[in-house]
């Protein structure tokens, strides 16, 4: 197992060995005078002050200011998970009677997206279908989740969707009509971000296959607020792994034939673009 080392004087994160007792181990590293804390866990997420660390069976919420533990929160196997503010969402398979062995592939598993309010403590299942709902984002009360129910198949590497769902409202809605292996997407300032398919007319097509140039994944975009769908880039080779923070969206873009990306920047507002 890892362990999740914080270094509290410079807010960065690494991964190094081992910490059994599974509880912030405070430390001054002199060489680089910071003050830096250990926790064991697999892997990390991060909104502010908070900290959310993957580890066995649980999710831990460490308050960066304090360098305490202040909660954890019971999980089986996580598919994925994401903070805001106060509310923590994953991915569990609490209700798979399967294990991932038997299973063989995640794609036939009834994953189901779980939130935790950590002001009120309350815990709610927000998908219910018995197909997989995996790695969830969070923005402010909207989260985005891959879902494939949609797919009758359900082999690898899979068809999936984005759904979207309104904490305040209750409202779920998919959010692509293309089914696709839609492995990066993301949301902030009510915008979502996504690879999308619809023009990839390659035969070698394999999730995570983001360095090939001839799988022609394209970037769309949603308008949470106006409900319109537009695209940011369709060049008629790969453009893949987009982010969005505000009016601008990046991405790795291999328009020029290579396995190596340029990084591209989009303006939203300004419609200008800058490699």
């Amino acid at each position: 197992m890892k362990s999740i080392v914080i270094f509290v004087a410079l807010v960065s994160l690494l991964v190094t060995g081992c910490n059994p007792s599974n509880s912030p181990s405070t430390f001054l590293n002199e060489k680089n005078n910071t003050i830096e804390f250990t926790i064991e866990g697999f892997s990390s997420a991060i909104d502010k002050d908070t900290l959310l660390i993957q580890s066995q069976n649980r999710l831990q919420v460490i308050d960066l200011t304090t360098k305490q533990v202040v909660k954890e929160i019971p999980s089986s196997v996580t598919m994925g998970f994401a903070i805001s503010g106060d509310i923590v969402v994953w991915s569990d398979l609490r209700n798979e009677n399967r294990s991932l062995r038997d299973l063989g592939d995640i794609e036939k598993a009834n994953a189901d997206i779980f939130m935790y309010n950590l002001k009120t403590g309350e815990q709610k299942q927000i998908s219910t279908d018995p197909s997989a709902q995996l790695y969830p984002k969070i923005w402010q009360n909207y989260v985005i989740w891959q879902d494939n129910r949609n797919d009758t198949t359900k082999d690898y590497p899979g068809k999936w969707s984005l759904y979207l769902y309104d904490i305040n409202t209750g409202k779920e809605q998919v959010v692509t009509s293309t089914l696709a292996a839609h492995s990066t997407y993301n949301i902030h300032d009510f915008r979502i971000v996504w690879e999308d398919d619809r023009n990839n007319k390659a035969t070698n097509i394999v999730r995570g296959g983001d360095n090939l140039p001839e799988n022609n994944k394209d970037i769309f975009c949603l308008d949470i607020k106006d409900e319109k769908e537009f695209p940011i880039a369709t060049g008629p080779l790969m453009e893949s792994k987009p982010d969005v923070y505000g009016d601008y969206v990046v991405w790795e873009d291999r328009n020029n034939g290579s396995y190596n990306a340029d990084i591209v920047l989009y303006d939203i507002s300004r419609k200008e673009t800058t490699t």
